[in-house]
């Protein structure tokens, strides 16, 4: 006879973790910004290889998905260093990248994605955004696009290690007044996997940039917001997680 666990396994697609744990109440949700929030990776991805072609360097879409969450100086001074490029050009290619992406920026939002927002207000969660952005991009577009829905935000300048350390997905919890057995965190990226569950968060991975392969990190992954609405809705249901 199946758990309960494997039931909701089985009916979700690409489960990870097969660990059972104690159901605890659910009070909140954390989401990512770029590739979750905003359908905004491509222009970055854009944005970073022009920067850097400028300097000689030709990246390829992956290495820039794979390096997703870490902040911008983080992530400039991780590739100059991964392909002995002096750090000291850092600021240009920052400001070069900049400029490139507020030329090109479109706002995208993925089907399903205000669904979501909205299922989680009737069930009064909490909703935080913890993100590699910084703040003066991200909190001027949630005023603007997303009043009202989210009550936390934790951006790059907001802690000292950014993705993939547990730091910034932390501070999420703690912007809600949350532990981190009660909330729930949607990702894309790798490195935002690995921060999420150092912070000892359950992870939900949509596959908006990456394919399944690269998220296995995660506990359920997922193709598209409407999975991940019915995916919450089965860890209530079958006592995963309960509904505060």
């Amino acid at each position: 006879m199946k758990s309960k666990f494997q039931t909701i396994q089985s009916s979700i697609k690409h489960p990870v973790s097969s660990t059972q744990h104690p159901a605890t109440r659910l009070k909140g949700v954390l989401f990512d910004f770029d590739g979750v929030v905003l359908d905004s990776m491509k222009q970055h991805v854009a944005a970073w290889q022009y920067a850097f072609r400028k300097e000689g360097l030709n990246l390829t879409d992956l290495e820039i998905y794979l390096m997703e969450g870490r902040g911008v100086k983080a992530l400039v001074h991780d590739i100059c260093n991964k392909h002995d490029i002096s750090t000291e050009i850092a600021p240009k290619i920052i400001e070069t990248k900049i400029e490139y992406y507020d030329q090109h920026i479109a706002v995208n939002f993925y089907d399903g994605f205000f669904d979501l927002l909205e299922y989680l207000q009737l069930i009064n969660l909490k909703m935080a955004i913890v993100t590699g952005g910084h703040r003066d991009r991200i909190i001027p577009f949630a005023k603007e696009y997303l009043d009202g829905y989210f009550s936390g935000f934790v951006c790059s300048d907001d802690v000292k290690n950014t993705k993939p350390f547990p730091e910034p997905y932390l501070k999420g919890v703690e912007s809600l007044g949350l532990k981190p057995e009660e909330c729930i965190v949607i990702e894309n990226a790798p490195l935002g996997i690995k921060a999420a569950k150092a912070a000892g968060i359950k992870t939900i991975a949509i596959e908006t940039t990456l394919s399944n392969k690269y998220l296995k990190e995660a506990d359920f992954i997922v193709q598209f917001f409407s999975e991940v609405q019915s995916t919450i809705k089965k860890m209530i249901a079958n006592g995963i997680i309960k509904h505060h």
